[in-house]
């Protein structure tokens, strides 16, 4: 399994607190079979540049790897939680935010009603840069949205993203049901845990996993490992 959205990496934004706690989280997501975890650190462009956000998370990733040997946690690879903004096709290197190895970015939608310039806005990433965003979970967004949910993303895909969801979506009993619903048309092509400690929003991925394969079987999970298996593919990890 691949865990595509956390915030593990220590003392750099509203996640870990400590690499002591970085480390209990990738013990925890590999005891639950993840063997590939991407950091996605949230990116905001009016409080930061490029350059400080790399120079800073370098410094983190290197603390982490540091301090646990890699035979005792899952491989480790870098990417971004991109918040999004209307023009970001359009600045120069964003594709470095991208995780690692790879022409798939993170990307944090905004938290209102959608108009049909951002879904244009987001395609441009694709098109000028050929870049593939990912929803983060996409879940959040859709109280504030007009259409209900398999058509929101509905036009995230014709806007050429891929949708992540977070595990929670579906060990929740309140929208587990939708969950299930969007899964079983194809809709879903992530799943992530958006870990940010040991104890408040856990690394716990596998319980969303056990959710569809109880409901589904082996086929409601062959999509995700379809996807993660093409994320490999191009990833680079440490």
């Amino acid at each position: 399994m691949i865990d595509v959205h956390t915030h593990i990496l220590p003392e750099l934004d509203d996640g870990s607190r400590s690499v002591e706690e970085s480390r209990k989280m990738l013990k925890a997501l590999l005891e639950q079979g993840v063997d590939t975890v991407v950091a996605t650190p949230h990116f905001y462009i009016d409080g930061t540049t490029l350059e400080s956000f790399f120079e800073e998370r370098e410094v983190s990733q290197k603390k982490l790897t540091d301090s646990i040997p890699r035979n005792e946690r899952p491989a480790l690879a870098v990417g971004a939680e991109v918040q999004f903004f209307a023009d970001m096709y359009t600045m120069e290197n964003i594709e470095k935010l991208c995780i690692s190895g790879t022409r798939y970015m993170l990307v944090e939608m905004p938290f209102s009603t959608w108009s049909g310039y951002l879904y244009k806005a987001l395609n441009q990433l694709y098109v000028t840069k050929g870049i593939t965003p990912i929803i983060a979970h996409v879940e959040r967004y859709f109280e504030f949205q007009e259409e209900d949910s398999a058509e929101v993303i509905r036009r995230l895909k014709d806007a050429n993203a891929l949708i992540q969801i977070n595990s929670s979506f579906l060990t929740f009993r309140g929208t587990r049901r939708n969950a299930l619903k969007l899964v079983k048309k194809g809709l879903i092509n992530f799943m992530g845990s958006d870990c940010h400690s040991i104890d408040y929003r856990p690394p716990e991925i596998r319980a969303g996993y056990d959710v569809i394969f109880k409901k589904m079987g082996e086929s409601g999970v062959d999509a995700f490992a379809y996807w993660a298996e093409k994320l490999k593919e191009k990833i680079e990890t440490v």
